[in-house]
């Protein structure tokens, strides 16, 4: 495996902008029935494809936009198990495809900006007056 341009270690943050600037892809391996999946969502937003989990809200947040994967069950908060190679291995190869397949990536960003369109400001600003409002 070779190491992409848009792939390099970086100092810990907490500021998603700085992640995404980066350019490597995020998984996002929820072991939770997630409720939106902001992470994931902003990541959309800053033009980063994402690989994540299908549990939760992840696959109505994403769409097509993201790599949807399986977790299975028997793996979780509660279980105290780590997931063995095959079940790793998805996630794995849709990283690699991310990083060293330019096309692939070029493609996944496009959907990902598309997806995220959903979330804009402008968009959302009229369906929540209108929630507030009662109309």
């Amino acid at each position: 495996m070779r190491l992409s341009p848009r792939s390099d270690q970086r100092e810990r943050t907490f500021f998603l902008r700085a992640v995404a600037r980066t350019g490597s892809p995020p998984s996002d391996p929820s072991y939770f029935d997630e409720s939106f999946g902001r992470v994931a969502a902003e990541s959309l937003i800053a033009g980063v494809p994402v690989v994540a989990s299908n549990r939760g809200a992840l696959p109505e947040t994403l769409a097509d936009a993201a790599i949807l994967l399986d977790i299975p069950k028997e793996y979780g908060l509660e279980s105290n198990v780590i997931p063995p190679s095959e079940v790793a291995k998805p996630w794995i190869d849709a990283i690699v495809k991310l990083w060293d397949n330019e096309t692939f990536y070029d493609g996944a960003r496009k959907r990902g900006l598309e997806r995220a369109e959903t979330w804009r400001l402008e968009r959302v600003v009229d369906v929540y007056e209108r929630l507030f409002k009662g109309n």
